[in-house]
């Protein structure tokens, strides 16, 4: 999807509706014929794109669907009433990386923009004419691509635009261009938070289910010193090697089951580590190519913006079909984005889960060759009693079994 494909779309789309907008008629009509200028709004990086990326078609925005949105996000974060005159979001300090930036509306509502995504466009790689480039050389233009939220007193929405800045009669205008709302799981967030959370959930379940085992254990261990106890009830110094037998069994037993859990707590949280590193790299790609996809949009719509300047840098009329288009390539990019980080999610999920069974595994086996021990120990004691004429020792009743310790 190229913005040329897209701007063509809305060029049909106004051409059906073109009594509501007769000065859009008239750009894009003037647009449509401008040979020289269509191509270039196809990014060259884009012939190198994924193709997965190349294959999802952006969304039918069209123009009254900008308007639209203007409108509702307008609503959406203040009391007075949207004016198309005056839509965009003037800034108190340009943008130049992600961060919070404050501003005011024209009848000085205040507002925040959190830049989550930013995506600086380099104004000299755009195939400008001599003139565009003597207009922004002389207004001094920087701008890029930012998604975010926009925020207020009354509520926040995730948007997508341009930060543009330039200077204007000697004075500094720095504005956000709100060009498409989207949804908030397109923000490039701190996902890191939310492999942790699956971390820390993975962690909490791993400890209750050590802390069953590790119960199971001490109830075999205390049934085993019940024996060892009542020797000294019965006392027979002819026996004592039966105990000291015992007594070391035990112990022996006690000390394989402390290392098999050790050994697969270790392994478990080297494979949730190696885990996360996989879902790190997942997620900066990700954020990466999201990053790409937003700066190619930009760059195209800005070169679809500076080609309109004669109508008005920021005259939504003006801009209306460069922001049609840049809002559906936006789509498609948050569409990257989102395939991405579910897919990374998926992957980060199924292997903490099998990480997880493979340690409660390790734990029950761990538990179950510790019952099999002590009641093999407790056998050998009582054979032993009887060969030396010993009373039988008083034996706590021991499970034959060790239950799964995952159950509740």
């Amino acid at each position: 999807m190229n913005i040329g494909t897209l701007i063509g779309r809305a060029v049909g789309r106004i051409s059906k509706s073109w009594r509501t907008h007769p000065l859009l008629m008239g750009v894009m009509m003037g647009l449509t014929f401008n040979l020289s200028l269509l191509p270039a709004l196809q990014p060259a990086s884009r012939a190198n794109a994924d193709p997965a990326e190349r294959a999802v078609a952006g969304p039918d925005v069209g123009i009254d669907g900008v308007y639209a949105t203007q409108k509702h996000v307008w609503q959406s974060l203040f009391r007075s009433d949207w004016d198309s005159n005056n839509w965009t979001y003037p800034l108190d300090k340009e943008v130049v990386e992600p961060n919070d930036y404050s501003g005011a509306n024209h009848l000085g509502e205040r507002f925040t923009l959190r830049v989550s995504v930013w995506s600086p466009v380099n104004l000299n790689e755009l195939d400008l004419t001599p003139e565009q480039k003597t207009w922004v050389h002389e207004h001094q233009v920087r701008t890029g691509g930012v998604i975010g939220t926009l925020t207020t007193e009354m509520g926040s929405v995730e948007v997508a635009g341009t930060a543009v800045r330039l200077v204007q009669d000697g004075i500094e205008d720095i504005r956000f261009l709100m060009e498409a709302e989207v949804p908030a799981a397109g923000l490039a967030i701190e996902n890191a938070k939310i492999a942790q959370q699956w971390l820390d959930e993975a962690n909490a379940e791993m400890e209750v289910a050590r802390a069953r085992a590790d119960q199971a254990a001490r109830e075999l261990v205390e049934a085993a010193q019940a024996v060892q106890y009542a020797q000294q009830q019965v006392g027979n110094p002819n026996c004592q090697g039966c105990y000291d037998t015992y007594n070391q069994a035990v112990a022996q037993a006690n000390a394989a089951y402390q290392i098999a859990v050790n050994a697969a707590t270790t392994t478990k949280n080297a494979l949730d580590a190696a885990a996360q590193v996989v879902y790190n790299a997942a997620v900066a790609a990700a954020q990466a190519n999201q990053a790409s996809c937003l700066l190619q949009a930009a760059a195209a719509k800005t070169l679809c913006t500076i080609g309109l300047i004669g109508c008005g840098f920021f005259v939504l009329g003006c801009l209306a079909i460069c922001i049609a288009g840049f809002a559906a390539w936006v789509a498609v990019c948050i569409s990257n984005y989102n395939a991405a980080m579910t897919a990374a999610q998926t992957t980060l999920a199924a292997t903490l889960a099998a990480n997880l069974a493979a340690y409660n595994a390790a734990i029950t086996a761990a538990s179950l060759t510790l019952n099999n021990a002590i009641n093999a120990a407790a056998a050998a004691l009582q054979a032993c009693l009887a060969a030396c004429g010993g009373a039988p020792a008083p034996i706590v009743p021991v499970r034959q079994a060790v239950q799964d310790t995952t159950e509740q």
